[in-house]
């Protein structure tokens, strides 16, 4: 399987697990598990600092 911004699909999306993780004070997340988030989550900010300006100017 293809390791994307979503990762794994079940019991949920991986990324929204770590987001979870972060909701919930980040008490058990370590260093990697902060450069996961990272590196997982920088694909959707980028589209949203490059789709959402261009969305919003037509």
């Amino acid at each position: 399987m293809p390791y994307t911004g979503l990762g794994t699909l079940f019991p949920e999306p991986h990324l929204w697990g770590k987001l979870n993780g972060v909701a919930g004070g980040a008490v058990v997340m370590e260093a990697m598990d902060w450069f996961d988030l990272l590196f997982q989550g920088f694909p959707f900010l980028l589209l949203i600092r490059k789709g959402v300006p261009s969305f919003l100017k037509k």
